[in-house]
C-alpha cells in the first residue's frame, strides 16, 4: 500500500514547473498513447467535473488514441491533449516542463460559496455503473445524484427469459444440441445468452443434472449468427428446459430455435423446431413461458413475437429486460477521507508534459465550477457520437488497453506484492498491438498483459463472433513426476489408458507447449497455474482434433487424435468427484466439501458426533457449506479484518484506508470433538481459501495435500469495447493472522505428491495420506 502522505500534491500558489532549455523533439505513437492514457485515468476516475460525468469514456478512449497518434512531436502532443481534455475538465492544467505554471486555488473557487457543495470522487474498490444494494465495490461522486437499484449487489439481478420445457424420458442417455439464431439490438452494448438445463425432478435440492447458460461466451453481435449449447441427458433426467435470456433493456432477437438428439451412430434428429411464423404478434409464442414470473407479467420484461427483425421468414422473438428498480439519490460520503480543494494531484505524463488535476470542485445543483466552454463541449460530444465501437482494429485495441491499464493502475490491490512494473507491461502491450488489426491477434496480447498481475481470478475472454473454442477432449491430464500424464479417460470407447505419458502436443514437446500456454494465464501459485494449464492446453473449437504423441505404460510411442466434443460444463461433470460422503471405517467419516450441502451435513451430525476422525476434502470449491466450520470452533471468531476493501480518493492506488470485514462466526452445537483432517490443493481458490483460512487460522484440523491457489476476495468484472471481458480481484485479503495470502496460499501441514504408479492403480494418494494420519488417532 502506498502511504497517503507520499502522494505528489501541489499547494496553492506553488511553482510546479520551472523554465527548461529542453528542445522540442519527435514522439512515437506508443509514447503519445501512454501520455494520453495517464491523463485519461486521472480525469475519468478522480476529477469530479460535471462535464466529465456526461461523456462516454469508452468512446473518448477511442477518439483520444486516434487523435494523439497523429502528433509528431511534444508540442503537437501537448496541444492535442489540451484540445481533448479542456472541454471535459476545464480546471485541469496540462503544460510543458518549459512552462512556468502555478496552480491558483482561486481558479476553482467561486466568488460566493453560497449554494455550493464539495464535489469529489470516493471509491470503495472500483464500482461499475449503477449502484446496487449491498454492493461490495462502489464508486461515487459525492453530492451528486447516483442511480441506485434495490437489486442485490451480491450477484442477484433482474433478467428476462423465454423458456421451453420438454419431457426428457424419451431421450435418456442421449446427447443433445440446442441451436438458435440470435442478434443483439446494438453491437457490444448489451449481452444475450442461450441456455439449456436438464433436471431430474422439480423438488430435489440438487435437481439440476446439466446446465449451460453461455455465461463464459455472451452474445453481443448485432448481426444474425447461429449459437449452440450441447450436452447429455442423464439417466435420472425428467425434464429438459431451454431458451434465451438477457439482463439488458436493449433487446435480443431470437429466431429458428432447434433442439436435436443424437443417436448411437452420431446421427442427429430434430425433435423441436420453431421459427415463430405461426404465432401472433406482440405476445409470448405459444408453447413457451416468460420468466421470471408468469406469461402476462410485463414487469419482468418483454418476450413477444415481432416482425421485420427476422433471420428467416417474417417473424422472430424479441426478449428484453424492461424491469428498472432504480431511483436517483444524492451520493453521500462512503468513508471519512476526502480530497482538499487546495491540494490538486500533480503528475508527470511523460514526453516532458505535466498535469495538475483538481480532485475536489465546488458545485451547485446544476453545475460544477468552473464550467467548460459549451460550444467546445458540444463539439466534443458530437465527435464522440461519431465513434463506432463495432469496428475491430488497432485503434479500438489501443482504447481497450488504455481502459484496462487505468482500471488496474488505480484499483488493483496487489502491486505491492507482485512487484510487477505495470507501466512497462502496458508499454509492451501497446508495442505488440501496433500491427494488430483483428481479434485473433489482440486476444493473446490482452491475455499476456493481464497475466502480469499473477491474479488467480484473472481471466480474459472474448465473446465477439460466433466461434466457441471452449471444447475439450475426453481426457484429464496432470504433471506428475515431471511427466504429462493422462489421469482420467472420459470416453469408455477410447483406446488410451490411464498413466499414458503425453510426449508431444501438435508435434511440439509437451513442456514447451505448456510453457507457451502459461504466458496467457494469470495465476499466483504454481498449483493454480497447473490447474489452469491442464485445461487450457486441451481447449479448442467444437469437434476439432487434438493431436498427440503418447507413450502408453510399458509401451512404445504412438500417435493419438482426440475430438473435442465436451463443453466445459460436461467436462466438469465427468471429471469431478461426485461422492458426497462415505464411512471410511467404523470411526472415520469422509465429507466431500466440494459436493455436500449444508442440510446434508446437518443430517449426518448424529454420525459425525460419534466419529473419532472426520476427513474433509476441499480440493475444489465449497458447496455453500461453510457453516460446518461453526461446529469445529471452540471460541468466537474475532478476526474481522482479513477482507479489506480499499478506500481510494487519490490516483495510482494510493489508499487512504480500508473497510474491513470478516465472517464473524460463532461456535454452534453440536461441537464435533473428532480429529479433523482437511485435504486441499492447487485447485482450492477464493471461497475455498476463506474456508481454509478458518481451518488453518484457528488450528481446527491437520491439513494435507498441496498449497492452495493464493487468490481470494470478491471478483470484479470489466467489459471492454470490441467484446472482451476481464475478471480481477478487487479487494485485499489476508490470512487470519494478518500475513500475506496472495501468491502464497495456505501451505499444508503434510505435503502430498501424486505418483504415476498411484494414478495407474486408481488410487487417491491425497485421501490415502489422510486415512493414514487418521489411523494414528
Amino acid at each position: 500500500m502506498k502511504a497517503i502522505q507520499l502522494i505528489a500534491l501541489v499547494v496553492a500558489g506553488t511553482c510546479i514547473s520551472c523554465q527548461s532549455k529542453e528542445q522540442n523533439t519527435t514522439t512515437t505513437p506508443t509514447e503519445n498513447i501512454k501520455s494520453f492514457a495517464k491523463l485519461y485515468g486521472y480525469v475519468r476516475y478522480f476529477h469530479p467535473s460535471d462535464e466529465a460525468s456526461k461523456i462516454d469514456w469508452n468512446k473518448f478512449a477511442l477518439y483520444g488514441v486516434k487523435e494523439v497518434e497523429k502528433a509528431s512531436d511534444k508540442k503537437e502532443l501537448l496541444a492535442v491533449l489540451n484540445k481533448l481534455f479542456k472541454p471535459v475538465a476545464p480546471s485541469v492544467l496540462i503544460y510543458s516542463v518549459n512552462d512556468s505554471i502555478q496552480f491558483d486555488v482561486k481558479s476553482v473557487t467561486p466568488p460566493n460559496l453560497k449554494d455550493y457543495k464539495e464535489i469529489y470522487w470516493q471509491h470503495l474498490g472500483l464500482g461499475n455503473g449503477k449502484k446496487r444494494l449491498n454492493d461490495v465495490y462502489q464508486s461515487e461522486r459525492i453530492n451528486r445524484l447516483i442511480a441506485i437499484s434495490d437489486e442485490s449487489g451480491g450477484g442477484g439481478y433482474s433478467f428476462c427469459t423465454i423458456t421451453k420445457r420438454m419431457d426428457a424420458k424419451p431421450y435418456i442417455g442421449k446427447e443433445f444440441e440446442y441451436t438458435a439464431y440470435v442478434k443483439m439490438g446494438k453491437n457490444n452494448a448489451s449481452k444475450g445468452y442461450l441456455w439449456a438445463r436438464v433436471d431430474k425432478d422439480t423438488t430435489s435440492r440438487d435437481k439440476t443434472l446439466f446446465f449451460d447458460n453461455m455465461s463464459d461466451r455472451p452474445i453481443v453481435s448485432g448481426d444474425w449468427s447461429q449459437y449452440k449449447v450441447k450436452g447429455k441427458i442423464d439417466s435420472l433426467a425428467r425434464y429438459i428446459y431451454f431458451g434465451a435470456f438477457t439482463a439488458d433493456t436493449l433487446p435480443m432477437f431470437v429466431d429458428n430455435m432447434q433442439f436435436s438428439i443424437k443417436d448411437s451412430k452420431g446421427e442427429s434428429t430434430v425433435i423441436f423446431s420453431d421459427g415463430f411464423e405461426n404465432d401472433s404478434l406482440n405476445i409470448t409464442p405459444i408453447g413457451f413461458s416468460k420468466g421470471p414470473g408468469n406469461r402476462n407479467n410485463s414487469k419482468t420484461g418483454t418476450v413477444m413475437v415481432v416482425t421485420n427483425e427476422h433471420y428467416e421468414g417474417k417473424n422472430c422473438v424479441k426478449v428484453a429486460n424492461t424491469t428498472d428498480n432504480s431511483k436517483m439519490i444524492m451520493a453521500e460520503p462512503l468513508f471519512t477521507f476526502k480530497p482538499s480543494i487546495d491540494k490538486p494531484f500533480y503528475a508527470d505524463l511523460g514526453n516532458e508534459i505535466h498535469c495538475t488535476v483538481p480532485l475536489m470542485l465546488y458545485g451547485t445543483t446544476e453545475q460544477t465550477y468552473p464550467a467548460a466552454d459549451t460550444a467546445s463541449f458540444n463539439s466534443l460530444l458530437k465527435k464522440l457520437n461519431e465513434q463506432s465501437m463495432d469496428k475491430d482494429g488497432k485503434d479500438l485495441h489501443y482504447a481497450d488497453l488504455v481502459i484496462y491499464y487505468n482500471k488496474m493502475q488505480h484499483f488493483f490491490p496487489y502491486f505491492d506484492v507482485i512487484k510487477t512494473n505495470w507501466e512497462e507491461a502496458f508499454t509492451q502491450a501497446l508495442k505488440e498491438n501496433a500491427s494488430c488489426e483483428n481479434n485473433e491477434c489482440f486476444l493473446p496480447i490482452l491475455k499476456r498483459f493481464a497475466s502480469k498481475l499473477h491474479d488467480g481470478h484473472g481471466h480474459v475472454y472474448s465473446y465477439s463472433g460466433n466461434q466457441n473454442f471452449s471444447f475439450l477432449p475426453p481426457i484429464e491430464i496432470a504433471w506428475i513426476e515431471n511427466k504429462l500424464i493422462i489421469t482420467k479417460i472420459l470416453d469408455k470407447s477410447s483406446t488410451l489408458t490411464i498413466g499414458t505419458e503425453i510426449k508431444k502436443i501438435e508435434n511440439i514437446n509437451s513442456r514447451k507447449y505448456y510453457d507457451s500456454v502459461a504466458q496467457y494465464i494469470s495465476a499466483g501459485t504454481k498449483g493454480w497455474l497447473e490447474e489452469r494449464e491442464n485445461m487450457e492446453i486441451l481447449y479448442g473449437p467444437d469437434s476439432s482434433k487434438l493431436n498427440l504423441e503418447v507413450i502408453p505404460p510399458g509401451g512404445t510411442p504412438k500417435s493419438a487424435s482426440l475430438s473435442r466434443l465436451l463443453n466445459a460444463n460436461a467436462y466438469y461433470g465427468l471429471t469431478e468427484n461426485t461422492t458426497k460422503y462415505k464411512e471410511i471405517d467404523a470411526s472415520t467419516y469422509y465429507l466431500n466439501i466440494d459436493q455436500i450441502s449444508e442440510p446434508e451435513i446437518d443430517s449426518l451430525m448424529p454420525e459425525l458426533e460419534k466419529a473419532k476422525c472426520i476427513i474433509c476434502d476441499l480440493r475444489g470449491y465449497p458447496n455453500s457449506n461453510h457453516e460446518f466450520i461453526s461446529h469445529l470452533l471452540t471460541m468466537n471468531d474475532t478476526c474481522k479484518t482479513w477482507m479489506r476493501v480499499p478506500e481510494i480518493i487519490y490516483p495510482n492506488y494510493t489508499v487512504s484506508g480500508f473497510q474491513p470485514f470478516g465472517w464473524e462466526m460463532t461456535p454452534e452445537k453440536p461441537h464435533l470433538t473428532a480429529k479433523i483432517i482437511f485435504i486441499t490443493g492447487g485447485g482450492a481458490i477464493s471461497y475455498a481459501e476463506s474456508y481454509m483460512g478458518f481451518i488453518q487460522g484457528y488450528r481446527l484440523a491437520t491439513i494435507v495435500g498441496q498449497p492452495t491457489a493464493g487468490t481470494n476476495g470478491n471478483i470484479n468484472q470489466i467489459y471492454l469495447p470490441g467484446g472482451y471481458g476481464i475478471v480481477f480481484t478487487g479487494m485485499k485479503v489476508l490470512k487470519q493472522d494478518g500475513s500475506q495470502l496472495y501468491g502464497i496460499g495456505f501451505i499444508p501441514d503434510v505435503i502430498v505428491n501424486e505418483t504415476i504408479k498411484g494414478v495407474m492403480e486408481g488410487r487417491d494418494e491425497f485421501l490415502e495420506k489422510a486415512v493414514e494420519i487418521s489411523n494414528q488417532y
